[in-house]
């Protein structure tokens, strides 16, 4: 589905619930012609202006390379929080427009910021796109059963980032502003 700009994601309210499995695809509305010329490199959209984010990474290397993404490509705001507990409640005291969320975090994993966020009326509909070095499966999976909506892999590069989270916006129904 990622691979074709989409997303699946599953929901639960508890055991003996039932489940629900909802996917998304974009739709091309036009034929995808091939170009005999080199693609050209397009200005990117600041489709963040005006916006708080916030990042929650606890490597400094990974921090600054998220905060060149939001605010320098994107033209957002970046709040760097470097553990789970700081995030969940800078978060809910003033929920971001995106969170961008390492799953290996101090004091409170990624996992559990993105389910006690889903849970809480102030941040249950923000986007959250867990960046990680977790590549498996099974991890992929656990984090968007938590509630994340987007798994791109580190490393990563700030062009397939920014393109990420303006599907993810989009699906959301986020315009630019």
């Amino acid at each position: 589905m990622e691979l074709h700009g989409g997303l699946v994601r599953a929901e639960s309210e508890g055991e003996n619930r039932g489940s629900r499995f909802m996917f998304t695809l974009p739709v091309a509305t036009a034929p995808v012609v091939a170009e005999a010329a080199p693609p050209q490199v397009a200005p990117v959209d600041r489709i963040l202006a005006g916006r708080r984010e916030l990042i929650v990474e606890d490597e400094p290397d990974n921090q600054e390379l998220m905060r060149t993404v939001v605010q320098d490509l994107l033209g957002g705001e970046a709040v760097v929080c470097r553990d789970g507990e700081r995030a969940v409640f800078e978060a809910v005291e003033r929920p971001p427009s995106l969170i961008l969320l390492d799953l290996m975090l101090p004091s409170l994993s990624g996992w559990e910021v993105a389910r006690r966020l889903r849970q809480n009326q102030r941040t249950k509909i923000v986007p959250i796109i867990a960046v990680t070095a977790l590549a498996r499966p099974q991890e992929r999976e656990s984090a968007l059963h938590a509630g994340c909506d987007g798994y791109p892999s580190k490393p990563f590069a700030p062009d397939d980032m920014t393109r990420l989270i303006a599907a993810t916006l989009a699906r959301q129904g986020v315009g630019a502003r």
